[in-house]
């Protein structure tokens, strides 16, 4: 007995040795003289100028994760907190050796921080916080900023990482290989990158390649001269208000080679991926990052650029969740997950799609939910701004492509049976050539292959791509159309099922059977709405202008209902829903009976019932059976 207890305690001492304890380092940016060599890094203490090996921070997040030809301290699972201020990723940093970290170097772009450690595993994972993190919507916190100049990448990420309460971004307004159009704040639109020195920009924000189990939390990924994320082989990712905004090329990439599949769950909430494929004026002006303001030389595919705000590769899609999440004002489209294999799940909650100028979402997964949100189709939002390009990557004169791909407002692919879509309690309005459009092989549709619209508001109008007057000198003057076939074999039959749904202003809607044929559905009728939706001249009007089209701003404020509206207490309070229906885009309770759409009449910002509302139909006249 003795023996035994003996050789128990010798292994448990064993284990003890053979543990490490992860380790907390600090920067500090008034840490001046804060290297491995005088400081540990291990307290969050300026370091006092004399000394080696002292408890005081280091002065650069170089010397805890390492960089082009020296090491850093960091182990997995360690925690790195970085202090306030401005920190310069690239050429010139600390903690390099090597000839391309010199000022000027002709492959400055390779003077990166080396990758951060990947944690242990779900539940030891390597944390890189800003000083704050703790408590970020106190305005007295200020993320540090990490900013990349000489072309060189901000971070790059392994698996088991966690991200929080950090700026990430570059120090140019430029575009790599963007349009030439002269000068913005002193940097030339095109960044130089032909010869050194480049430049005080970057490429990419965050690079991950075959990262998973990934949390970022108040990350904001803005200005990259190319990319925000670029990230494939990836999955299981937790993203919560991260903005990824004004990226010159593209907000999410994945199109890395071959199969760039994705696994798990990537969810964002409270996120904005946004102005994917602009440039981003340096510094800036404004707080509101979601404005036009500080936005120059928007370009599209057409003049060289791409604009996905979410552009995923080959191979399965993974299971995409965005929560009160944008995806708006992409210079392609915003949600492009339709080159996906058929697998993985795609849902869109309490979330809006809007102003991107190809299609606002595209789905190819076994199953995608829309619910409780706003597509909003103005494909043209950029025509005629003044952040808008007129010029390609090689100075000549090319128009930004309008209504790209049709501007159809949602696409639906197939790459295997019984794929299903469902759209509820959404709004969803259009300028492009149709609402909804349907794409797949001939195999790749079976009897339980599902398009259903219930309780929405469809709000169409004019072709935007086809009036004669803009950029379409030869126009039709057509309309939106709600629902188009473009597939082939045992796809091409499929059809939606829309009920409970109000269509107004689209294409034939007097002998369109799409909306007729459905169940307690009102086709052609004006859903009063609050605001002015500018969707085009009259039908049967002549040249259309611009003026008649698009806002600068955006229409959410325009699609709350009128108390006259006949989306009110008119939907079906039972239809089956993924996530909660009772409460509308703001979270805002819908009561016991329902009104159509992705808003209740009287609803507000924050959820809640609206003080002395009263949701009565007293005195409100009734017409074929639906309250109007």
């Amino acid at each position: 007995m003795k023996k035994i207890l003996t050789i128990q305690i010798l292994l448990f001492a064993l284990l003890l040795g053979n543990s490490v304890e992860a380790a907390t380092y600090y920067v500090r940016a008034t840490s001046t003289g804060g290297t491995t060599t005088t400081c540990t890094g291990l307290a969050d203490a300026d370091y006092d100028g004399s000394g080696t090996g002292e408890a005081c921070a280091f002065v650069h997040p170089a010397w805890a994760i390492g960089a082009l030809g020296t090491s850093g301290v960091m182990s997995a699972g360690d925690t790195l907190i970085i202090g306030p201020g401005s920190y310069l990723i690239g050429a010139t940093m600390p903690n390099t050796s090597s000839s391309s970290c010199n000022d000027g170097a002709a492959a400055a772009y390779d003077c990166i921080l080396d990758t951060i450690p990947a944690g242990a595993d779900t539940n030891n994972k390597t944390k890189i916080y800003g000083k704050g993190y703790d408590d970020p919507t106190n305005p007295a916190n200020v993320r540090p900023k990490l900013y990349g100049v000489q072309r060189a990448d901000v971070l790059s990420i392994g698996s088991n990482t966690d991200l929080r309460f950090l700026d990430i971004t570059d120090g140019s307004a430029c575009i790599e290989n963007g349009p030439i159009d002269g000068n913005v704040d002193g940097f030339p639109v095109q960044c130089v990158r032909s010869a050194a020195p480049f430049g005080p920009w970057s490429s990419i924000g965050l690079n991950a390649y075959s990262a998973t189990n990934v949390i970022m939390k108040y990350v904001d990924i803005h200005g990259m001269a190319k990319k925000g994320v670029f990230a494939y082989h990836a999955g299981d990712w937790d993203l919560d208000h991260v903005n990824i905004i004004a990226n010159g090329f593209v907000g999410w990439d994945s199109d890395g080679t071959g199969d760039d599949s994705y696994t798990g769950t990537i969810t964002l909430t409270d996120s904005k991926i946004e102005w994917s494929g602009c440039g981003e004026r340096y510094p800036l002006t404004v707080s509101d990052w979601s404005s036009s303001t500080d936005k120059h030389h928007c370009w599209s595919q057409g003049q060289g650029g791409f604009g996905d705000g979410i552009g995923l590769g080959d191979g399965a899609t993974g299971n995409w969740t965005f929560v009160r999440s944008s995806v708006s004002h992409n210079t392609s489209d915003g949600v492009d997950l339709l080159h996906g294999s058929g697998a993985g799940t795609i849902k869109f909650y309490k979330s809006k799609a809007e102003g991107n100028a190809g299609n606002q979402f595209k789905a190819n997964a076994l199953a995608g939910w829309i619910e409780n949100s706003k597509i909003i189709g103005n494909c043209g939002f950029f025509y005629g701004q003044s952040f808008t390009s007129t010029k390609d990557n090689t100075g000549a004169s090319v128009a930004f492509d309008n209504c790209r791909a049709l501007g159809n407002v949602m696409v639906f692919a197939n790459s295997v049976n019984n794929q299903v879509l469902h759209v509820n309690n959404s709004t969803i309005l259009s300028s492009g050539d149709c609402v909804m459009i349907m794409e797949g092989g001939a195999a790749n549709c079976n009897g339980g292959t599902t398009i259903k619209f219930d309780n929405n508001i469809i709000y169409g109008g004019r072709d935007a791509g086809d009036d004669h007057g803009l950029w379409n000198t030869s126009g039709g003057n057509d309309t939106t159309c709600l629902f188009y076939n473009a597939a082939s074999g045992s796809c091409s039959t499929v059809l939606p099922d829309i009920d409970n749904t109000i269509v107004y202003h689209t294409k034939n809607i007097g002998s369109d059977t799409n909306c007729s044929a459905g169940t307690n559905n009102a086709c052609d009728v004006d859903p009063l709405f609050s605001g002015t939706i500018k969707q085009g001249c009259a039908v049967g009007g002549g040249d259309c202008v611009a003026s008649n089209y698009y806002q600068s701003t955006d229409y959410e404020d325009q699609v709350y209902l009128q108390s006259g509206s006949p989306a009110r207490d008119d939907a079906s309070e039972s239809i089956t829903c993924d996530q909660d229906c009772t409460v509308d885009y703001n979270a805002y309770a819908r009561g016991a009976s329902w009104d159509i759409g992705s808003l209740e009449y009287g609803s507000v910002a924050g959820g809640g019932v609206a003080t002395g509302f009263n949701k009565s139909v007293s005195g409100r006249v009734t017409i074929s059976g639906r309250i109007q």
